[in-house]
């Protein structure tokens, strides 16, 4: 069984919170008759952040972490207890936990859950927090992850018909990056995105602000969904992700 930290699924939202703004954006700019995206201008390439990562990266924190996490199907054991259903997680208990990640680890544990989870929307991610603070994502969407993912954080029809319609026209995966400041207190979400860019395509900054409140009601909603998970707080500075709250002890991830 491995371990797993909490604090990465919440670092990974903010890059999905950059879907749900990526999504607004081509909206708005499709209704004036202003934009369209292509999907010959789309690249199949992720932004490469310079992250790298090894086993032992994510050994150190199984180390310190109390909490589980197993990916499971229906004929796994534990499924004669509980509720196994396809692209579901199962969250059991509740644990306090201190941590501080390097980049390097980070991004370790954020592909470490991309394997676990049937539903985790994107591959090839990254993530980087830099010294003052700011932190960048990248990764490469598959929109039929997306979709499981959708189902699974209990992302709204509406919300999901707005993606699939403006930018999923960039095709079943392209590359999506997000740069910007976030910090969680107490459940409260501020994120606050400097860039944005769908495939080769940059959102323009005043969409970024206009967007705002929906980008951080977007995250909180699914934070909800995590049994078991309180956020203290969870803040980037001098290159370091902290988290302090609780998590679930145990996560089944049901394939």
């Amino acid at each position: 069984m491995k371990k797993f930290g909490l604090v990465v699924l919440i670092a990974v939202l903010f890059l999905c919170a950059g879907v749900g703004v990526a999504g607004w954006f081509t909206y708005s700019q499709f209704t004036k008759g202003e934009f369209r995206i292509p999907s010959l201008f789309n690249s199949a390439t992720s932004t490469d952040l310079g992250i790298t990562f090894t086993p032992e990266d994510s050994k150190t924190v199984h180390n310190a972490l109390q909490s589980e996490a197993k990916a499971i199907t229906s004929d796994s054991s534990e499924c004669s207890t509980i509720d196994c259903t396809s692209g579901k997680a199962i969250y059991n208990g509740t644990q306090n936990v201190t941590i501080t990640l390097t980049n390097s680890q980070g991004t370790a544990l954020i592909n470490e859950w991309i394997q676990l989870s049937p539903n985790a929307p994107f591959t090839a991610a990254q993530m980087r927090v830099n010294q003052n603070g700011s932190v960048d994502f990248a990764g490469i969407v598959d929109m039929k992850q997306v979709q499981r993912f959708a189902s699974a954080s209990n992302i709204t029809s509406e919300t999901m018909q707005l993606i699939n319609k403006y930018v999923g026209s960039l095709g079943e995966t392209f590359p999506l990056t997000a740069s910007g400041q976030l910090t969680i207190k107490n459940n409260q979400v501020d994120a606050n995105f400097s860039a944005v860019k769908v495939g080769i395509i940059p959102v323009p900054s005043n969409l970024l602000r206009e967007y705002k409140t929906q980008a951080d009601t977007f995250v909180e909603e699914r934070l909800t969904v995590v049994k078991g998970l309180s956020i203290e707080e969870l803040s980037f500075a001098n290159g370091k992700t902290t988290f302090k709250g609780t998590v679930p002890k145990t996560i089944y991830f049901v394939k």
